[in-house]
């Protein structure tokens, strides 16, 4: 299963993951791992924090997903537009990106 398909599920702040089954991005990008390969991991974290840096957040991705303003949606686009630029979802192309301020992160182009 994919990062996304996991946060999708469930998401969490504060945990790897929760009692609930709950996901952060990180808990569920090393969940993910077993399915798509530990070398997946390493590619995955810094493909997000890339994307962080260069939106001008936070350069720690539990501290952006820990924000009190993120969002389930917000960090699922996330999973998501890494997933599609590492090639992981087959058939999606890497032109969808990420619009928004630092309190509103959405994948456009995304049609689940």
């Amino acid at each position: 299963m994919l990062p996304s398909e996991y946060l999708k599920q469930g998401w969490c702040q504060g945990a790897l993951k929760n009692q609930q089954g709950e996901r952060c991005l990180l808990g569920a990008i090393r969940d993910s791992s077993y399915a798509v390969g530990r070398e997946n991991y390493n590619k995955f974290t810094q493909a997000a924090l890339d994307i962080l840096e260069v939106r001008g957040y936070l350069s720690s991705i539990a501290t952006w997903n820990n924000a009190p303003e993120r969002t389930q949606g917000e960090v699922v686009a996330l999973a998501r537009l890494v997933e599609i630029k590492l090639g992981l979802r087959p058939g999606e192309s890497a032109v969808y990106e990420l619009e928004g301020t630092e309190n509103a992160l959405e994948l456009v182009g995304a049609g689940d």
